[in-house]
């Protein structure tokens, strides 16, 4: 069972880096992004599934060195529940922008990508840290 897993989860390894990277080298073109109010939302959900497998791969690979130190593990699972985390709320803003333009095609304005989700940073990074409180509570005390 043990090989089964190992193959499988170097199989989506070697896929998912350079599909990841690939995909989000092709939204975050300026051609692609000006044109598709989606694409930044796909991007940035390309580079966070990017730094999961990473993440995952690289404490697969050393988790005996990481059982040691508590701190390292500690920094692996904030890396991992963010990443989840993250993940959710992008899909979650990706189907509320495609509902929005789907339902009022006409009235929605364009949104110049310079100024997109400026101010957005902190409340994100706030509600993640939230949520990492709250996973934790048992396990910090």
């Amino acid at each position: 069972m043990v090989d089964l897993y190992n193959v499988l989860l170097y199989v989506c390894v070697a896929l998912g880096i350079p599909g990841n990277i690939l995909s989000a080298i092709i939204w975050l073109r300026r051609h692609v992004t000006g044109k598709n109010s989606s694409a930044l939302y796909l991007a940035v959900l390309a580079i966070n599934d990017l730094v999961y497998l990473l993440v995952n791969t690289v404490y697969n690979e050393t988790f005996e060195i990481t059982r040691q130190f508590i701190w390292l593990h500690r920094g692996y699972d904030v890396m991992n529940w963010t990443t989840v985390i993250l993940e959710s709320l992008l899909v979650l803003g990706f189907s509320v922008e495609r509902l929005i333009a789907i339902s009022c095609p006409l009235r929605v304005r364009f949104i110049h990508i310079d100024s997109f989700g400026e101010g957005l940073e902190l409340p994100m990074l706030g509600v993640c840290n939230l949520i990492l409180k709250v996973i934790y509570q048992g396990q910090i005390a």
